[in-house]
């Protein structure tokens, strides 16, 4: 798709169609997210953990302190400290890919590099719902079912990006433009951060605006109050993660 058929349009989660998203294969095992203790950020996050084996981490930067770390065992927030987050100490089951969200503004420098023992570590810079959902759609590569559920769930329209593509041949098109698109930024919103090989296709992020920060993003919480039922998840529909 060309890029000046990629107009901003708002907030807006896009629903994969097309051949190559049906014939694509979801990721096996579990991914972590480590996402900032913000309450309309942890919000998504557990939304994922109830559709997805996802396994989530919250971090609250402290500067020279070292970030506050927790990881939600189903039931409660489990303190970490670095050295169990480096180590993995923390989990039965190691996840097959870490999903870090924050721009390099927010991601203290040590939480990246402590999550170098997952095989594949990916980074989400957007903190905005309609960009965090988007970036984790491609990466878990949504279904048309989860697509809905997520665009019911946050009241926001769907976009059929491929459309235009299914009104042309298949052989006229470069590989790369048969895959499916997030809306059009200027930017990518994730990145490959670990020596892993990814084969996600390279994406080019959502939304139009710049993702928000500081209170804009939501405000700061603490564990105790960063719960699924506060966040608009219910604990008992999540998958009991492999927290130890």
């Amino acid at each position: 798709m060309r890029a000046s058929s990629r107009a901003g349009l708002g907030l807006t989660a896009v629903i994969l169609a097309g051949l190559v998203c049906g014939m694509a294969p979801r990721p096996s095992g579990w991914t972590m997210m480590v996402v900032p203790a913000r309450y309309t950020v942890l919000q998504v996050a557990f939304d994922m953990a109830r559709r997805f084996p996802v396994i989530v981490v919250s971090y609250q930067p402290r500067g020279e302190e070292g970030p506050l770390l927790h990881a939600w065992d189903g039931r409660d927030w489990i303190y970490l400290t670095l050295d169990d987050y480096r180590n993995a100490r923390f989990v039965r089951v190691r996840p097959a890919k870490a999903v870090l969200v924050g721009g390099e503004d927010l991601l203290p420098p040590e939480l990246i590099e402590a999550s170098r023992w997952c095989p594949l570590v990916l980074n989400i810079r957007a903190l905005d719902t309609a960009g965090l959902i988007n970036g984790m759609g491609q990466i878990l590569r949504f279904s048309p079912a989860d697509w809905k559920w997520f665009s019911a769930r946050y009241n926001m329209p769907l976009v059929d990006r491929n459309a235009e593509l299914r009104r042309k041949s298949w052989y006229d098109h470069a590989p790369e433009e048969v895959l499916p698109w997030l809306q059009e930024s200027g930017r990518r919103d994730w990145s490959e951060l670990g020596p892993g090989a990814s084969s996600e296709p390279a994406l080019e992020g959502a939304p139009a605006e710049e993702a928000p920060s500081g209170d804009e993003a939501g405000t700061s919480v603490g564990p105790d109050e960063a719960e699924p039922g506060g966040a608009g998840a219910a604990a008992e529909e999540m998958e009991a993660p492999p927290i130890k």
